[in-house]
């Protein structure tokens, strides 16, 4: 997609969906241009890793499934159940939100 049908260029989109229509979401704001960043979950992940027609692709984390949902996007594990962990989501809850103008 060229720039100038990138309506969303300059937008950073944090993704904690999983599964299908979540994530499907998030994949079309990145063909719209966003910067989108998916969040899973340390040691597993999204459940649509091991989802697919492909066993190999699917025991390795990158099944189908997850392909289709999430292609365009960036990938990050945070663990939310330690401080850190949610230190982190909050700034880049704040960088996103920059991002579309939300807080200056």
């Amino acid at each position: 997609m060229s720039s100038s049908h990138s309506p969303l260029k300059g937008y950073r989109v944090l993704d904690l969906t999983s599964v299908l229509s979540g994530p499907f979401c998030c994949q079309q704001l990145a063909f719209l241009g966003a910067d989108v960043i998916k969040i899973e979950v340390p040691g597993v992940g999204d459940m649509a890793r091991q989802l697919g027609a492909d066993p190999k692709l699917s025991r390795a984390g990158n099944g189908v499934s997850f392909q289709a949902q999430n292609a365009g996007k960036q990938s990050v594990t945070i663990n939310l159940k330690k401080q850190k962990g949610k230190d982190l989501l909050l700034k880049m809850i704040k960088e996103a939100a920059r991002s579309i103008r939300l807080f200056p």
